[in-house]
């Protein structure tokens, strides 16, 4: 089967299968899990000063809410970046392979290469505290479908930066996760729901009802639709 005869779904899932096999086989893979690990070396500390239990799982959600903001621009700005600023892709679009299957087939790829970092790290974190004897497994389940969401949305976002300024789609990606979205995110304003970390903290702790979901949902599905509009217009 040639390229010309694939249809979206099967060039996003060959472009999926082709992203993390370059992934799995690079550096940033041991970059990302290195990051995702880094909260354990404070939950060590937390748990040898005898800080409650729970109170340090908190505090572990907020570190992994900005670790999701480093290691998404890191797997996925970049790689998508590399497609449009080297112009590889042009080969891709030039075989009648429909753009938006470029950021969707990166996204399917490498969000859970994301998600997989951090749900590695949030469970070492758990059992350094003490596992279910501090934090029952409902809540570390919730909080790992809150961390997944999130570096689903985080990936998204870093998408859509990734086809707005892919030459520096890196530290604008991380800058704006980092510092503005983690920022916006931590305050007590109607704004904050417009961001990703409240979203995510919001289904981690199972706080806000459905405000937190329903705005990470659309920020993900809004950041996915202007990337793929963007990348269509990308010459």
């Amino acid at each position: 089967m040639t390229a010309t005869t694939l249809t979206g779904w099967q060039a996003t899932t060959a472009l999926a299968r082709l992203s993390l096999r370059r992934v799995l086989r690079g550096k940033a893979l041991w970059f990302a899990i290195a990051i995702g690990l880094f909260p354990c070396l404070l939950a060590i500390a937390w748990r040898a000063n005898s800080l409650a239990g729970v109170e340090a799982w908190d505090r572990v959600t907020v570190t992994f809410a900005l670790v999701m903001a480093i290691v998404a621009p890191i797997l996925v700005a970049s790689s998508l970046s590399d497609e449009i600023d080297d112009r590889s892709a042009a080969y891709l679009w030039s075989r009648a392979v429909p753009r938006w299957t470029v950021v969707s087939g990166k996204l399917l790829g490498l969000a859970p290469v994301v998600a997989g970092s951090l749900v590695l790290g949030l469970l070492a974190c758990w059992l350094i505290l003490g596992g279910p004897t501090v934090v029952s497994g409902a809540e570390f389940a919730r909080a790992l479908v809150g961390f997944v969401a999130g570096a689903i949305g985080c990936s998204a976002v870093s998408a859509l930066i990734a086809t707005l300024a892919p030459r520096f789609a890196v530290p604008i990606a991380v800058a704006w996760l980092l510092l503005l979205d983690a920022t916006v995110g931590a305050l007590d304003v109607g704004l904050h729901a417009i961001t990703v970390s409240f979203g995510t903290k919001a289904i981690a702790r199972g706080d806000d009802g459905l405000v937190g979901p329903l705005s990470l949902v659309v920020i993900t599905v809004l950041a996915l639709a202007i990337a793929c509009y963007r990348v269509d217009k990308i010459e």
